[in-house]
């Protein structure tokens, strides 16, 4: 009786082994799949590469594949379409990693177009603005995250931002910080 047990717990363990290894395979094959579409993803991207994908496509193709050719267009300079896809990707709750790079990439889009733009332009101190609300955002769940770190500061000295402390009634300083935008009128609000 006793080897009758010994020999159905050996069987049951065998069985469940080969299904642990079946599924290790299947997972393996996948995610060799999708390295494979990665690493097929050129260096930079043309919109008429991309295709015409919104974040109503972004669910067909793995989140790795969207976020590698999301970075192409990036780096081919197309911000304005990269913007909706990075969105969609900084929402991946089960794939935390990817959300925080696809946070960083938006920041970084936004400070690498504001470097390309004309400085006297409002649209470099706007892009620059974002850059830095990303960044202070991304850095406020991340502290250490040394490159929005370092992206940051080199943002806070391309548009310093001027700091002036006041006091409350209660004797406590006020921090307020003025920023200005170039060719920004001032005048009363109705």
């Amino acid at each position: 009786m006793k080897r009758q047990y010994v020999i159905t717990g050996f069987a049951t363990v065998a069985l469940l082994s080969g299904a642990i290894s079946a599924l290790q395979f299947m997972q393996f094959r996948e995610r060799e799949s999708v390295n494979r579409m990665v690493s097929a993803v050129p260096a930079t991207m043309t919109p008429q590469q991309f295709g015409n994908e919104t974040a109503s496509h972004a669910h067909s193709q793995p989140a790795e594949v969207l976020f590698a050719r999301t970075t192409a267009l990036l780096n081919g300079g197309y911000l304005d379409l990269a913007e909706i896809s990075l969105g969609v990707l900084s929402q991946q709750n089960d794939k935390p990693k990817l959300a925080l790079a696809a946070r960083y990439n938006l920041a970084t889009g936004y400070l690498q177009e504001a470097l390309n733009a004309d400085r006297s332009s409002g649209r470099h101190r706007s892009l620059l603005e974002l850059a830095k609300q990303r960044y202070r955002d991304l850095l406020s769940e991340y502290p250490d995250h040394w490159d929005a770190r370092y992206n940051l500061e080199l943002a806070l000295r391309l548009a310093p931002e001027t700091e002036s402390y006041e006091v409350d009634e209660r004797g406590k300083p006020i921090k307020s910080v003025s920023v200005v935008f170039p060719g920004f009128e001032d005048r009363e609000l109705p």
